[in-house]
Parts: C-alpha cells; structure tokens; sequence
C-alpha cells in the first residue's frame, strides 16, 4: 500500500485560552474558583497523558484543544516536559461524563 503525507491547516490557537490554561497550571493543586479539573497521569518512560475537564472548552474546537493545552505546558514547564506528553485531551464536563471520568 503506498505511503501518503498530508499537511493539515490548523486554525491558530486563541493566545488568550493558553494564557489561561497557563494561569491554572500555575496556581498548582489549589486551582482558581472556576478553574478545570488538570489531570496528569504519569506513565512509564517519563511520559505523561494530560487531561483538561473544562466548561470553556465548550466553544472550541477538539483539535485545537489540545493544541492549546501543549502550548500551555510548553510555556509553564518548558518544551522539554511538553514533550513528554502524549497526549493532551481537553473536554467539556459533560464530554468527560459521558466518557465516564470522575470529575
């Protein structure tokens, strides 16, 4: 079967939900009053999936959640930790219920 590479066009990520989600990451376990839930699940290998449960993602797209949630760690820890990430997934509360997390 022959090998196909395609280019995706991603929106840009809006600079204000990094800040955001930036601003969370650094008010540690105490979160802000509206905060999300963070959920960091370490892996072996030094490796990391992260998951962001918040309301405002409501409004953006799947893709670029998780974008911005990679954009966001590699301004609070640096790209070295981002890089550990395998995954960043960002959901609505709703979202994560219906996948049967815990909130």
């Amino acid at each position: 079967m022959p090998r196909k590479q395609i280019t995706l066009n991603y929106p840009d990520i809006e600079s204000d939900l990094v800040d955001e989600i930036v601003q969370e990451l650094r008010a540690g376990e105490q979160g802000t009053a509206n905060g999300p839930s963070i959920i960091e699940e370490e892996l072996p290998q030094n490796r990391r999936y992260v998951t962001i449960i918040w309301p405002k993602f409501r409004d953006i797209a799947p893709e670029n959640r998780g974008r911005a949630i990679l954009e966001a760690y590699k301004t609070f820890a640096g790209d070295a930790f981002a890089q550990t990430i395998g995954a960043a997934l960002g959901l609505t509360p709703e979202e994560a219920q219906r996948l049967g997390m815990q909130l």
